[in-house]
């Protein structure tokens, strides 16, 4: 509960308000992001056919997308369909767009049409369950995993515990989406097997390391002098903001 505090509470407001101060949109967390329709594309829905939905489709690097004749998903048994509120841009999917790294490795999803639909880390609320699914239904809140397909209006969603938890009351769609790195900077606070006033250092301070900091300030056991190293002032900012952390930046 504690670290459910500081870090889905104060990494995610903290950096929905860094984002719109500093970008106007909703999250920027390094290369990691919430995307928003724009304005001028929220009336698109309206005009998509009822067997169609709207995606971003990889094509080759720095060539994407955006389409409205994609066509709605299919649900496997053991699977749900998920409306897609909120999907981060995760490094690995920078990397695919700009130099076609991770392509066939698991963060794309290939549709009925063929087409390559990237987006692997979200939030959304249930609109349908396949058979044989138990412990979900239409309307409920959650986070998914997934190998992909998430830069799109709805996504199927494996009904396992690894791919697939209910969000919990008060949080939002755009902090939610974080679940994925945040736990990933656990695991990795977790594996470090951190003992009493150990001296540590974080080598970059995107949203992994952020979550970093505030997990080993969040231990019971205090820890000793705190050091981020990053090339980003703002990331450096931030982790001192968050984290009370010393600073170095490497490029000077």
């Amino acid at each position: 509960e504690r670290f459910r505090e500081s870090a889905l509470g104060t990494v995610g407001r903290n950096w929905l308000d860094f984002g719109k101060r500093r970008h106007g949109v909703a999250v920027c967390v390094g290369v990691y992001l919430s995307v928003l329709l724009p304005p001028h594309l929220k009336g698109m829905a309206e005009r998509i056919p009822e067997d169609m939905m709207k995606a971003a489709v990889f094509h080759d690097p720095l060539k994407m997308e955006v389409r409205d004749d994609i066509a709605e998903p299919v649900l496997k048994s053991g699977e749900v369909l998920v409306g897609v509120k909120a999907c981060g841009i995760c490094g690995s999917d920078l990397h695919l767009y700009r130099a076609n790294a991770h392509r066939g490795s698991g963060v794309l999803r290939i549709n009925e049409q063929g087409l390559e639909i990237p987006g692997h880390e979200y939030s959304g609320v249930i609109l349908q369950v396949g058979e044989g699914v138990s412990g979900f239904a239409p309307g409920d809140r959650v986070v998914g995993v997934t190998g992909g397909g998430a830069f799109a209006e709805r996504v199927p969603v494996p009904a396992n515990p690894f791919q697939l938890v209910h969000m919990p009351e008060g949080l939002s769609f755009e902090e939610a989406a974080t679940a994925e790195p945040m736990a990933d900077a656990l695991q990795m606070v977790r594996l470090a097997d951190v003992k009493p006033n150990d001296n540590l250092v974080v080598f970059g301070v995107g949203i992994i390391g952020l979550v970093v900091i505030q997990a080993l300030r969040a231990l019971a056991k205090p820890v000793g002098k705190l050091i981020a190293i990053d090339v980003s002032a703002p990331r450096l900012a931030m982790a001192s903001e968050v984290g009370e952390t010393e600073t170095i930046n490497a490029r000077e």
